[in-house]
């Protein structure tokens, strides 16, 4: 999923597997949220990861965010026409007490050229402008040309 709440102060837009669009928020989108989150992971638990993320490293690196994963081809056919690209948020506490995770950054888009079959890559993603605080945790999305997430991972 990925929100754009808080860019250019437009409407808020979640999208969903690079194509389900639901625009608007307020009190009653977490119910539009997590039916259009069930529906999909419903469909996706029949058809297992051509791909696997490994947990790698978020480091304060000179000042700025970094992550270091290692992508891994799970099928046996060769990985390609993906992109990996990193989520940089920060849970934040509001004066009513809750607690919500904020976008802050998004690092630029990594191609992946070609996996093959059981084969591994490492990647680092880097946010260039974002400086480092130890409240940020990092998702890592690897995606499809078409903009389907094949998979995610937390990195911190």
């Amino acid at each position: 999923m990925f929100n754009t709440y808080y860019v250019n102060n437009q409407t808020p837009l979640a999208i969903f597997n690079g194509s389900i669009r639901v625009y608007g928020g307020g009190a009653t989108t977490y119910a539009v949220y997590n039916d259009k989150v069930a529906g999909i992971l419903s469909q996706q638990a029949l058809q297992p990861s051509q791909a696997s993320l490994s947990k790698g490293s978020v480091i304060n690196s000179n000042g700025r965010v970094r992550a270091n994963v290692t992508l891994t081809n799970t099928s046996n056919n060769p990985l390609q026409n993906v992109s990996l690209y990193a989520v940089i948020y920060e849970s934040v506490v509001f004066a009513d007490g809750t607690r919500h995770n904020v976008v802050r950054g998004v690092t630029q888009t990594t191609s992946v050229v070609s996996i093959s079959a059981g084969g591994s890559q490492s990647y680092q993603l880097q946010h260039n402008s974002l400086s480092y605080n130890d409240k940020y945790g990092v998702v890592v999305i690897l995606k499809s040309g078409s903009g389907q997430i094949i998979q995610a991972i937390k990195a911190k």
